[in-house]
């Protein structure tokens, strides 16, 4: 029985924890990978730019929490031609549904498409250089 209460006492501790250190990653550098495409993440606590590090690719996006672990995005303005003209003004609404340390999954769905998408943002691996954080923080003042 003592085994028991513990074990339970951990699950819940575990669920606690997926929920109460969302705000980790309302601010700051993160990555995530799409076809072998590397793309960095910097958020402010208005905005997120999506940068490919490979291609120079870039989105830029509004960012609005409505809770600690779930936010909005809009797009505003992105590099790939015609993007825009698909995505442009559209809400993204996405919850983050477990996280640690190494960073955490999320649910999104579009505004006016009925089609909900999983995917998993890290923390940040590996330094950017000191230019690449240039290039990306200018790109996001431009563009926003």
């Amino acid at each position: 029985m003592k085994y028991l209460i513990l074990l339970l006492l951990t699950a819940n501790l575990g669920a606690s924890y997926a929920q109460d250190n969302c705000s980790d990653f309302h601010v700051g550098y993160f990555e995530y990978t799409v076809h072998e495409e590397r793309y960095i993440i910097y958020r402010t606590e208005t905005h997120q730019i999506e940068y490919g590090l490979n291609t120079d690719d870039w989105i830029v996006l509004s960012l609005e929490w409505s809770s600690d672990c779930a936010y909005s995005m809009r797009y505003l303005s992105a590099s790939t031609p015609g993007l825009i003209d698909i995505v442009g003004g559209k809400i993204l609404k996405s919850r983050i549904v477990n996280s640690d340390e190494s960073g955490y999954k999320f649910v999104s769905i579009m505004d006016g498409i009925n089609i909900e998408d999983q995917g998993e943002i890290s923390t940040l691996t590996s330094k950017l250089t000191s230019g690449q954080k240039k290039k990306i923080k200018r790109t996001l003042k431009k563009n926003r």
